[in-house]
């Protein structure tokens, strides 16, 4: 029985259509949803962070953890961290969210991964693996009321569909932080057992891509839904 769907990958993967497609087949069900996402709460925390920082040259603001290179609304903001303290902070408690959720909704979490990334010398690293992800879930002892669905795409895809996005990250924060790596190792995809799904998103095709998300939503979340919905009186 679960009640939160969380969508991981690699920038350019593919998960925020498949987040909307996933919201759409919730919608049509009659599921209240409340959306998280990590590139919100990043964007809150950076421009949290340049506050006070003048505007250089360029017109970006330089804080102690991050740069604002260009300010838009919400989601298509152009950011960078400079260590891993911001976002490490986000991704926590996105998933001290699931444990402290009283409200009747489905939770639908959007999380971007990739490799490990050193700052060096003092900076915090940035710990953005699947692995560091289901190290939170363990943390807030929630995994059995997660289904995880990773996205996998290799670099040469994301970049070329990132490139075409209207809310496309800034180039150097891709590059630096986005490579491929950081999926789930074997032994996490066991921890998680019968609540974890890796979808391979190569191809082109809408309509087909909607549906292999479709078929998984019926036959993998839809039923857990179901049970979890109807315990609590939905």
């Amino acid at each position: 029985m679960i009640d939160t769907i969380l969508v991981i990958g690699n920038g350019g993967s593919g998960k925020s259509i498949m987040v909307w497609y996933i919201s759409s087949l919730l919608t049509e069900n009659g599921y209240t949803i409340h959306y998280i996402s990590d590139r919100l709460g990043l964007e809150k925390g950076v421009v949290k962070d340049v506050q006070n920082a003048p505007k250089q040259s360029d017109g970006s603001r330089v804080g102690k953890h991050s740069k604002l290179i260009a300010d838009g609304p919400p989601g298509h903001k152009k950011v960078h961290v400079l260590d891993g303290s911001i976002l490490n902070n986000v991704h926590d408690d996105m998933i001290a969210r699931i444990d402290r959720k009283k409200q009747k909704k489905i939770f639908l979490i959007e999380y971007a991964t990739g490799p490990e990334i050193s700052f060096g010398g003092k900076k915090e690293p940035l710990h953005q693996t699947a692995d560091s992800l289901v190290g939170l879930i363990k943390k807030y002892r929630v995994r059995d009321r997660v289904f995880l669905i990773e996205i996998q795409v290799p670099v040469n895809i994301r970049q070329q569909r990132q490139s075409h996005r209207p809310d496309a990250m800034a180039a150097e924060t891709f590059h630096s932080y986005f490579n491929d790596g950081g999926i789930m190792t074997t032994k996490y995809q066991k921890y998680l057992g019968n609540h974890y799904f890796r979808l391979v998103n190569v191809e082109e095709d809408n309509d087909g891509y909607y549906s292999e998300v479709r078929h998984l939503y019926e036959t993998r979340i839809q039923p857990r839904l179901t049970s979890i919905t109807a315990s609590l009186g939905i």
